[in-house]
C-alpha cells in the first residue's frame, strides 16, 4: 500500500478501514512548461510533453507560445482532463517553468485571442480538450490536426489497445 499510484486508486472506505488518511499525503504541486516569444501571435495549449518539445524546437522563429498542459497532467492527471481543465480556471496554483523564450505569464497566455489545443486524436484527447473548453470557451482545435485527420481518412491510426497505450477506449463521434 505504500505505491502512491496504488493508493489513488483504492476506493476511500476502503483506505479508512486500514487506518490511512489519504488526506495527510501532500499532492503533487501542479507544474505547466511554457515557450515562446513575450508577444506570441497566438497560443497553443499541447498535451503531450513529446510534441511539446518538438514544437518548440522546430518553432523557435514563430511568434507562437506553447504550453504542455500534459506538464500539469504528469503529476495530476484524471483520465477526463477534469484536472486539466481546472488548470485553466485556476492558473494561480500552478508552477510555471519556462522551457523556452520569454513568454507573458500563464494568466495572460490563458487569456489569448488566439488560444489553440492540440493533443491526442483520440477519444480522450478529444475529451481532455472539451472539459478545457468548457472553462475557457474561445478555445479551439488547432489546425495541426489537419495532417492527423487526413491520415486517419485515408485508413491510418493504430488500434485501441494496450500495447498503444489505449486500451477500453470505444468509438466516439462528436456532435459538432
Amino acid at each position: 500500500l505504500g505505491s502512491s499510484k496504488l493508493l489513488s486508486l483504492l476506493p476511500r472506505a476502503g483506505l479508512q478501514a486500514f487506518g490511512i488518511d489519504i488526506g495527510q499525503f501532500a499532492s503533487s504541486p501542479p507544474y505547466v512548461i511554457v515557450a515562446g516569444p513575450p508577444e506570441p501571435d497566438a497560443v497553443v495549449l499541447v498535451e503531450n510533453p513529446e510534441a511539446f518539445e518538438a514544437a518548440v524546437e522546430s518553432t523557435m522563429d514563430l511568434p507562437v507560445a506553447w504550453v504542455s498542459v500534459y506538464g500539469f497532467g504528469i503529476s495530476n492527471i484524471d483520465g477526463q482532463g477534469a484536472r486539466l481543465a481546472d488548470m485553466v480556471t485556476s492558473t494561480g496554483r500552478a508552477i510555471t517553468l519556462v522551457r523556452s523564450g520569454s513568454p507573458p505569464p500563464l494568466d495572460a497566455l490563458l487569456g489569448h485571442q488566439r488560444l489553440l489545443h492540440w493533443g491526442d486524436f483520440d477519444r480522450a484527447g478529444l475529451l481532455i480538450f472539451r472539459a478545457m473548453q468548457i472553462a475557457r470557451p474561445n478555445l479551439r482545435l488547432s489546425a495541426l490536426y489537419q495532417p492527423m485527420a487526413a491520415f486517419l481518412r485515408s485508413g491510418g491510426g493504430h488500434p485501441y489497445v494496450e500495447c498503444t497505450g489505449k486500451p477500453r477506449q470505444d468509438l466516439w463521434v462528436a456532435e459538432d
